[in-house]
């Protein structure tokens, strides 16, 4: 497992830096990412605000079919709210990855 964050998407423009791995699934890795603020009074700057797991999901790499349950799944996550649950913040597509930014939980919390 690669886990230079220049081995994965530049995902800047979407308001994240990638800082590392913290795993890796069935559909890819997952990373830590900074959440940052592209512009400040219009000159651009990489200031990080939250630190968040985002889950890359190779586009190509998802069949016709698991694309529905797939879909299934975020809008589940999505509209799940308890205090022991991951919340999902977010989904995009980058032009190469399905991406699911999701809270970074703190790996003591799993012993």
């Amino acid at each position: 497992m690669n886990s230079r964050p220049d081995a994965f998407p530049d995902l800047s423009a979407y308001g994240y830096q990638v800082l590392s791995v913290v795993g890796h699934g069935r559909f890819g890795p997952v990373v830590s990412a900074a959440s940052i603020n592209p512009t400040r009074n219009g000159s651009p700057v990489g200031v990080a605000d939250d630190v968040y797991a985002i889950k890359l999901i190779e586009r190509s790499s998802i069949a016709e079919e698991s694309a529905v349950d797939m879909q299934r799944e975020i809008t589940n996550h999505a509209i799940m709210k308890h205090p022991f649950i991951i919340q999902l913040k977010e989904v995009f597509l980058s032009t190469t990855h399905l991406c699911l930014v999701m809270e970074l939980g703190s790996m003591t919390l799993l012993a």
